[in-house]
């Protein structure tokens, strides 16, 4: 083997690594429909998601939860418990408004 073929392949390695150690991984995608008839997709990647309302791609973070799971990120705040999820604007818990409520198809 040669030593360029040996460090594309330590280098495929690593890459893969990091991605496991950041909570990357396998991307699991659910559809939604909502409430207030607004269909949402939401692609969850380790500790990332990407929520998708009416054509508009969100791309959020977890945040501190005491129950579900929360994402923030690009104004909005997505909270998750089981097959229901609460799309709010805003990311702070003080102010955020409630937009819609959403169940899992």
């Amino acid at each position: 083997m040669s030593k360029t073929t040996t460090a594309v392949i330590a280098v495929l390695c690593l890459t893969g690594l990091s991605s496991v150690l950041a909570g990357g991984g396998a991307a699991t995608t659910v559809r939604y429909a909502c409430d207030h008839g607004s269909r949402v997709q939401a692609t969850y990647t380790g500790q990332h998601a990407r929520v998708i309302l009416n054509g508009r791609a969100l791309e959020m973070d977890t945040a501190r939860s005491g129950s579900g799971a929360r994402y923030v990120g690009d104004g909005y705040t997505w909270w998750t418990k089981g097959k229901n999820a609460d799309l709010y604007k805003g990311v702070d818990l003080a102010t955020i408004q409630a937009i819609d409520h959403c169940k899992a198809r």
